[in-house]
């Protein structure tokens, strides 16, 4: 697979072995990014995925699988399908090892600390091994308990497999949460996940 330069002047291709054989006539350095940016961003699948509603527990029994109802229009490869109710399923085009990061804004409304369990499924079966507990801070002086949990976990995948993150709280009042811009200073609003 080839990248083009700017203005599809100039072409840059990997070797079998990794490196790149870079063309006799790229003029800077500049070109020599742009050309490899511009071969891993469509050569390399990859999917940027983000939700901007709360997401709540009717009850602590249940697993909850994380929404992400907006995506980057640049996304290669990797989409987000729908479960049947809400965009869950990340789902590859093209065999190979995936990285799935993900981050979530939990938020606690209750006076203690809770308990959540987040862990991944493939193809709708939990992933062996693959939970962890994490304790969301209570409300404290009239705010509640915030924690941003986050990690990356390696997948190998075939074409057409779907990977979700679930979440189970111990409390309802545990919940992924989307908080609004700020004004002072201006700060982008928290998407949920």
């Amino acid at each position: 697979m080839a990248a083009s330069f700017p203005n599809s002047v100039k072409t840059f291709v990997p070797k079998e072995n990794g490196d790149f054989l870079v063309p006799e006539d790229v003029n800077s350095v500049y070109d020599e990014v742009t050309a490899v940016e511009t071969y891993l961003l469509t050569a390399s699948p990859w999917g940027s995925f983000y939700d901007t509603t709360d997401q709540t527990a009717a009850n602590t029994t249940t697993a909850y699988a994380m929404k992400f109802g907006s995506s980057d229009p640049s996304s290669y490869h990797v989409s987000v399908a729908s479960d049947g109710a809400a965009l869950t399923r990340i789902t590859v085009v093209e065999a190979g090892v995936y990285n799935i990061q993900f981050s979530a804004q939990m938020t606690n409304t209750s006076t203690s600390d809770q308990d959540a369990n987040i862990w991944f499924r493939l193809d709708g079966s939990d992933i062996a091994y693959s939970n962890s507990l994490v304790s969301i801070p209570a409300k404290h002086g009239g705010i509640d308990g915030h924690t941003i949990v986050s990690w990356n976990f390696m997948l190998r995948l075939t074409a057409g497999q779907y990977v979700q993150i679930m979440w189970q709280p111990e409390s309802t009042s545990v919940s992924l949460d989307t908080i609004p811009a700020g004004t002072t200073p201006t700060t982008p609003v928290t998407p949920s996940t």
